[in-house]
């Protein structure tokens, strides 16, 4: 996103070119990623553009050296990482309201058949 009149060239996201090719830059501080260069690309996305230096993500080196060495790992930006947590919270709210409203459900045919059976 960018402020009003400003332009994909002057934002620090922005691929910078270096011998006419477009090199990946950090998103927040617009550092060159290099070999040189602790950087991690987002995940959640697999863009090949979108990275951030650990200095911008406030990120150690002993947990980016973590990270590199464990290809399990995933990283986030706290920006998705809320988003994740929203998502989940409401994944869980809804099973846990249809899981309560197939009790419900299952209370009402338990009283119809007792209302049966004492009728017989």
């Amino acid at each position: 996103m960018y402020a009003a009149g400003a332009s994909a060239a002057s934002s620090p996201a922005a691929p910078k070119k270096l011998n006419k090719v477009a090199m990946p830059v950090c998103t927040a501080c617009g550092t060159l990623v290099s070999a040189d260069v602790r950087v991690l690309q987002f995940d959640r996305y697999g863009d090949p553009n979108k990275w951030k230096c650990i200095e911008c993500s406030a990120m150690t080196a002993e947990a980016y050296d973590t990270l590199i060495e464990c290809k399990e790992l995933c990283w986030f930006c706290s920006g998705c990482s809320e988003d994740i947590a929203k998502n989940k919270d409401n994944k869980e709210d809804k099973v846990i309201w249809l899981f309560e409203r197939r009790m419900d459900n299952l209370n009402v045919m338990e009283d119809r058949l007792k209302e049966k059976v004492d009728v017989g």
